[in-house]
């Protein structure tokens, strides 16, 4: 959980990657900040990464420095910089991802984060809203089932425009995103 500082955080990663492929053969996927310096993500590869995630969260960035002062600052030329890095190491088929979050913007901005990032070979990854009790976000009213549906839908035809799906493809990493199982995926068609 958490991020480093984004001078700091290349170095980190690299460290435990390192220390991973010492013990393990096992894919490793990295979740973390895009790094400034897109040279970072060449390194990452040679120490063994075989997959990566920059999640951008929020498309619309005025929406994104206001939702998360943070990571909101970190512009989105930086995050579709390391993704389209990153596919030119781990591929255009899914092993590049970035998470996006229904619910905090406007339909029409998530659809088009979703769009550039197909049309870069990035596989995107949609998180519904679940405000919690006792938080600032408390009041917002998260997507009805029939939103989340029809965005799915949709989300789902521009991915396949680019012979894309919703990620994540690892039945186990879809606890928290909107997505089906490649196995459930085309029932029903």
């Amino acid at each position: 959980g958490a991020s480093e500082k984004n001078d700091t955080e290349p170095a980190m990663i690299k460290k435990i990657i390192q220390h991973i492929r010492k013990r393990s053969s096992k894919p490793i996927y990295l979740m973390s900040l895009p790094p400034d310096n897109i040279s970072h993500i060449y390194d990452y590869y040679q120490l063994g990464l075989n997959e990566v995630a920059f999640n951008i969260e929020i498309y619309d960035r005025k929406i994104a420095a206001e939702l998360m002062p943070g990571k909101g600052k970190i512009p989105l030329t930086q995050y579709m910089n390391a993704l389209e890095e990153s596919t030119r190491y781990f591929g255009k088929k899914g092993n590049v991802r970035s998470m996006l979050i229904v619910g905090l913007e406007p339909e029409e901005s998530l659809l088009k984060g979703i769009k550039d990032l197909c049309a870069i070979g990035v596989s995107p990854m949609l998180s519904i809203f679940r405000p919690m009790p006792l938080t600032t976000m408390k009041h917002i009213v998260p997507p009805t089932i029939e939103n989340t549906k029809r965005i799915y839908k949709t989300a789902e035809d521009i991915c396949m425009q680019y012979g894309l799906h919703l990620g994540p493809t690892c039945d186990q990493c879809q606890n928290n995103t909107l997505s089906l199982s490649p196995k459930f995926r085309d029932m029903g068609k």
